[in-house]
């Protein structure tokens, strides 16, 4: 639909405009591969399955991640006015982009947000060499003044995969200390991660957040 359209558009600007590329236009081949392919369904029902006065479980339908997660964000926001507090859980959704962009929605309606997803495995255990962990996004948001809410976007390994693919895009070199090739090696060519090698943790400022 236009809606879903303009949700879709307008979490990719929001991501490149705070200078997150690597979750922003960039991704649109992606999406659109994936409508086409069926792989997303492009007129999801979202559902709610389970709920509680202040829990909510939604099957999103399979739909596309930014349609499904900002029909969450707007869910949670109108019941934690009812009750105070809320949480809601979604199931059958897909990459739903900047995780900050469902935090700030939250934070617009003077609430502070949460927002977490889960990952499949592409990070190293700290010292080693194989995939074992996801790279789950983590969004917070604290109102602060008029549309200028706090927000802390971050994911689990040093650098988001995204952007390492942006650079692999771009045929550029990555700083050493991002990732590790499959040999467990330290690398600066971003094709090595693609080729089956892992993310590194966070720390240095992502920690300090």
């Amino acid at each position: 639909s236009e809606k879903d359209a303009y949700t879709l558009s307008d979490s990719m600007v929001f991501a490149n405009l705070r200078g997150i590329d690597s979750h922003g236009i960039v991704r649109l081949p992606f999406y659109l591969k994936r409508l086409e392919t069926r792989g997303t369904n492009m007129n999801p029902v979202i559902k709610v399955i389970k709920e509680k006065p202040a829990l909510i479980l939604l099957d999103g339908d399979n739909g596309m991640g930014q349609v499904v997660g900002r029909y969450a964000s707007d869910m949670v926001t109108k019941r934690a006015k009812e009750t105070g507090i809320a949480y809601v859980a979604v199931k059958g959704s897909s990459h739903f982009g900047v995780a900050s962009y469902y935090a700030y929605n939250i934070a617009k309606k003077d609430m502070a947000g949460i927002v977490i997803s889960n990952a499949t495995a592409v990070m190293a255990a700290w010292g080693g060499a194989k995939r074992i962990i996801g790279n789950n996004p983590l969004a917070f948001s604290v109102p602060y003044k008029k549309n200028e809410p706090i927000l802390l976007d971050i994911s689990m390994s040093g650098v988001a995969g995204g952007k390492i693919r942006l650079y692999a895009k771009n045929n550029q070199e990555i700083p050493k200390g991002w990732i590790l090739d499959n040999e467990g090696k330290e690398t600066t060519n971003p094709n090595d991660l693609l080729a089956g090698g892992t993310l590194l943790p966070f720390g240095q400022h992502k920690g300090y957040g």
